[in-house]
């Protein structure tokens, strides 16, 4: 199938002409800035004084030095998420001196954030089989520096 039969992107007319003031008025600005940068932003501001909030509300660091095996897990988990926003507990207790740099990790090499989603269109056997290689790779090296005490 020709980039003229796909239906999931319009090319605009300007486009095909190397219009780089469209290409930046419409794409860069109006769909990336306008439409998503300005929404992340805002998640994010929420999200991490939400996680700041909750790190001070409750006793956090004596359950993950005592069940560090779940913590463990919770990270591949937390990284099957198709979505890139709970990394940023990950991120928030590793700044935080609560989780050691393996458990984060494990998540970072597991999560995908927004980016499997294309893929998931297309193949879910794909998507698990990806998954399922990330994830035995993030207990292989993860698992090693955790066992090493980092």
């Amino acid at each position: 199938t020709s980039c003229e039969d796909c239906t999931l992107h319009t090319i605009h007319d300007q486009d095909k002409h190397q219009d780089w003031a469209h290409y930046f008025k419409v794409h860069i600005w109006k769909h990336i800035f306008l439409g998503h940068a300005l929404k992340i932003a805002a998640w994010t501001f929420i999200s991490v004084a939400l996680i700041e909030w909750t790190m001070t509300r409750f006793p956090l660091q004596a359950f993950l030095e005592n069940q560090p095996a779940m913590i463990f897990l919770f990270a591949i988990l937390i990284g099957l998420l198709p979505i890139s926003g709970p990394h940023l507990v990950f991120i928030s207790l590793f700044n935080g001196g609560l989780i050691p740099f393996s458990v984060l990790l494990v998540n970072s090499i597991v999560q995908d954030g927004h980016a499997m989603l294309p893929m998931l269109s297309y193949s879910i056997r794909d998507v698990i089989l990806i998954k399922a290689y990330k994830i035995m790779l993030a207990v292989i090296f993860g698992g090693l520096l955790f066992l090493i005490g980092f």
